[in-house]
């Protein structure tokens, strides 16, 4: 599921669009969110695996599906990939390098050249998944740490 260049104004005729290829919605299209609530309705265990180039608001669908990968724009090789994660041959594991907001309601204006609401540092808004977000089947281990004092003042390091 996702999108595609095409969706996303990246390419082809969505250029010549009144609103110049840019994307007036950040949702999945109507027809993939139906096609998930369907399946979800049977009881099937889902794995969402998203195709995009931006963030996509996911809605009710998120806690619709057991899990999500978000393949960004994969490549030639990317469905194979995939397919290494899907059938436990390469452990998952990344982080987000942008928010994903829970709607288009929560981004200001593009009009709006202030940094209030945008980015990680600068929402008020909670957002559906956050600057930094990500899972990994890797555990870690610390051993044997020790602080140099107990206390640590504002200011220093």
């Amino acid at each position: 599921m996702g999108s595609a260049p095409f969706l996303e104004g990246e390419e082809g005729e969505s250029l010549l669009t009144p609103d110049n290829g840019d994307r007036t919605e950040i949702g999945l299209p109507a027809n993939q969110v139906e096609y998930i609530k369907e399946l979800a309705s049977t009881g099937a265990k889902i794995v969402l695996v998203l195709t995009g180039g931006s963030p996509i608001a996911l809605g009710e669908v998120a806690d619709m599906v057991q899990a999500i990968v978000f393949v960004w724009y994969p490549g030639q090789e990317g469905g194979r990939g995939v397919a290494d994660v899907l059938f436990g041959d390469v452990a998952p594991s990344g982080k987000l390098p942008l928010t994903f907001p829970k709607s288009l309601a929560d981004v200001p204006p593009f009009e709006d050249y202030s940094m209030t609401g945008r980015t990680y540092r600068y929402s008020e808004k909670e957002p559906l998944f956050p600057f930094g977000f990500g899972l990994s089947y890797t555990t870690f281990t610390y051993n044997d740490l020790k602080l140099s004092r107990k206390a640590i003042a504002a200011g220093d390091s």
